[in-house]
């Protein structure tokens, strides 16, 4: 952020998750920026737009500031609201302060519950971190990756049947474009490879396509295939290389025409 802060005219941030992190090769992109560029990348694991709005709004916005470019990196759901996990609510203890849970429970319209989770969260260190302690156990389950992943997505197409009924489809997606135009900051969104896993919705195109949001889809590029993927879903190595030149050299078009 104080680098941002004192570099507001060429400045740009990577926000997204574990896709993310893997997908980009940092040899890459550091070669690719002049040295007088800052760049930021924000990566946290399981997060999706609603985190990534809360990033913008509470960590830029209360500062009255905004980067000058965004990135947003994402796949399969990922810009759909949905209600918020404790995992999720965890995560949003670790970005606000006590002053921002009010503003927090009002957006989120939270119920008592989830608002007092929210706050326990906030104050207590044991409770936040406890549910990551048992993820770590989770580590030692035969092929728990694949297990957890596959669990995940059947618990998330449980949920959003109910939890999008009382949410607007993308109403964070909605939340942090309006924030950005505010500033009036360059955002550009970036599907990734991670398998034949998922399609990116016609409804999302055509709001990309009715804000006038830049998006370019590398999901379905045929230059990648299974032998990218470290685990069957993040990209290895190779498969960061190739997404980093094929995006880098999209990118460096993209800047000029801006």
């Amino acid at each position: 952020i104080d680098m941002i802060k004192n570099n507001a005219s060429d400045n740009h941030l990577f926000l997204g998750n574990s896709l993310t992190r893997a997908a980009l090769n940092r040899n890459l992109i550091n070669d690719f920026f002049d040295s007088s560029t800052t760049v930021g990348i924000i990566h946290p694991d399981d997060s999706d737009i609603a985190l990534w709005y809360y990033i913008l709004k509470l960590k830029f916005d209360d500062l009255n500031l905004l980067p000058e470019n965004i990135i947003i990196i994402f796949a399969n759901t990922h810009l759909q609201s949905k209600i918020f996990n404790s995992e999720e609510l965890r995560q949003l203890a670790e970005i606000c302060t006590i002053r921002d849970i009010k503003f927090i429970i009002k957006n989120e319209n939270l119920n008592f519950s989830n608002s007092t989770k929210l706050l326990i969260y906030k104050v207590s260190y044991i409770a936040r971190y406890a549910q990551r302690v048992s993820k770590r156990i989770l580590v030692y389950l035969p092929h728990y990756k694949k297990t957890i992943r596959r669990l995940s997505d059947f618990s998330n197409e449980k949920n959003n049947l109910s939890s999008n009924i009382e949410m607007e489809k993308y109403y964070h997606l909605d939340s942090l474009i309006e924030l950005v135009s505010k500033y009036n900051s360059n955002l550009l969104f970036v599907s990734v490879f991670c398998g034949n896993r998922y399609k990116i919705k016609k409804d999302l195109k055509s709001r990309f396509e009715q804000k006038n949001i830049n998006f370019v889809d590398f999901k379905n590029n045929l230059k990648f295939n299974e032998n990218d993927l470290l685990d069957g879903y993040h990209l290895n190595e190779m498969g960061a290389i190739k997404f980093s030149n094929m995006f880098l050299k999209y990118y460096d078009k993209y800047i000029y025409e801006k």
